[in-house]
């Protein structure tokens, strides 16, 4: 069944500008899997599948970013069930404070920039699926305790600046931070700029997102 793009909504500060709500918006239809215009992209964005994560970047004027994660709990710390075990515990609980306190660095944003986070949000929702096989991208069935539920890592941040970030752009971390990561799928908004790129492991050591 084809998916409503017009549905998806997203938290916005009080105090965010017309400029970054536009942002916010267009980052919402890129998580979605929609184009501006309401069709469905080639690739279905929204699909739930290990190893990728999807990150979305928005730049507002020079100063501000807003930066959005969203990725198979898989692909960050390796498994979706509800963790039982205490490794399993310590296991999410340290893959979610490295988001929580390391996403700027993460990210590869310019320390010199002088960027602090405005606002955050960093958690794990359940995606129900129930209503179809669960099988993965190789056609392999897979019972997590008969359940149908997929687990997905999210995290939202807003910086703002105080040195202009369009020069720097982005170095990112993330596949070293988490082994799981096989391909991050990058959306790029800016002022007149919209560009998308697919960074893999094997090019991440030197891997930049530019605006």
């Amino acid at each position: 069944m084809e998916k409503s793009c017009n549905n998806h909504s997203m938290k916005l500060n009080a105090g965010a500008s017309m400029m970054s709500i536009v942002f916010v918006v267009l980052i919402a239809l890129a998580l979605s899997g929609c184009e501006p215009d309401g069709h469905s992209s080639h690739h279905q964005a929204g699909a739930h599948v290990h190893g990728i994560a999807r990150l979305n970047v928005a730049l507002d004027g020079e100063k501000q970013l807003t930066i959005e994660l969203a990725a198979p709990a898989a692909s960050i710390y390796g498994f979706e069930y509800t963790p039982t075990t205490e490794t399993d515990r310590k296991i999410q609980a340290d893959a979610l404070a490295r988001l929580k306190t390391d996403f700027a660095a993460l990210l590869g944003v310019d320390p010199a920039a002088g960027c602090r986070a405005v606002s955050s949000t960093v958690e794990v929702r359940a995606e129900n699926h129930n209503d179809h096989a669960d099988h993965d991208e190789h056609g392999e069935h897979h019972d997590e305790g008969g359940s149908g539920e997929h687990s997905e890592v999210y995290a939202l941040y807003t910086y703002q600046c105080d040195q202009p970030v369009r020069a720097s752009g982005l170095r990112p971390r993330l596949h070293q931070a988490f082994a799981h990561l096989e391909t991050i799928e990058v959306q790029v908004i800016g002022d007149e700029l919209q560009r998308s790129q697919v960074i893999a492991a094997d090019d991440a050591e030197n891997a930049r997102i530019t605006f």
